[in-house]
């Protein structure tokens, strides 16, 4: 008489291996996710830089607009600013073409919750963009800034770049 069936050993073995592979499986999407997550912030000031580009070459065209678009970076955010016309000039003394307090924002993204902090080399603040070229000014001066988006990612520090020059040029590394 052939029995059928599987015994309690070859069960238990069975729902051991499952057990292994599926602890095995959730540590990997857990750095995988954070990895994702530092990649798409990366993507997302990537896009608000380009952003700001974009809208100061519209403003351009547009009379009584804004003197131009920047990008302001702190360690645990960025902004998309407007440099508004003061009476309706953009020369030098209306427009210091970095971020003041009262200027109007476009867009602020918070890097809290993701645990992931911005930094820059040089220590530059400030991305802005003067239509219509968009002639490109990094505050303070420069000619290019690495702007570093890093996290821990397993014990170990992770980071991805972003590169813009005085042309501006953006690029991710």
């Amino acid at each position: 008489m052939k029995q059928r069936g599987f015994t309690v050993i070859e069960l238990l073995v069975v729902i051991g291996i499952l057990a292994l592979l599926t602890s095995m499986l959730l540590l990997y999407s857990r750095d995988s996710e954070k990895q994702l997550t530092l990649l798409r912030e990366q993507a997302k000031l990537v896009n608000t830089i380009l952003r700001a580009k974009s809208l100061s070459i519209q403003t351009f065209r547009v009379d009584g607009a804004a003197c131009g678009y920047g990008v302001h970076i702190v360690p645990k955010y960025y902004q998309l600013f407007k440099d508004s016309k003061i009476n309706g000039d953009c020369s030098l003394r209306a427009s210091n073409k970095k971020f003041d307090v009262g200027e109007e924002l476009e867009e602020k993204t918070n890097l809290y919750a993701v645990d992931i902090e911005l930094s820059s080399n040089p220590n530059v603040t400030d991305i802005f963009f003067t239509p219509p070229d968009p002639k490109t000014t990094l505050t303070p001066n420069a000619s290019e800034t690495t702007i570093t988006l890093s996290t821990n990612i397993a014990g170990e520090q992770s980071s991805v770049v972003v590169v813009v020059n005085s042309a501006g040029q953006v690029s991710s590394r």
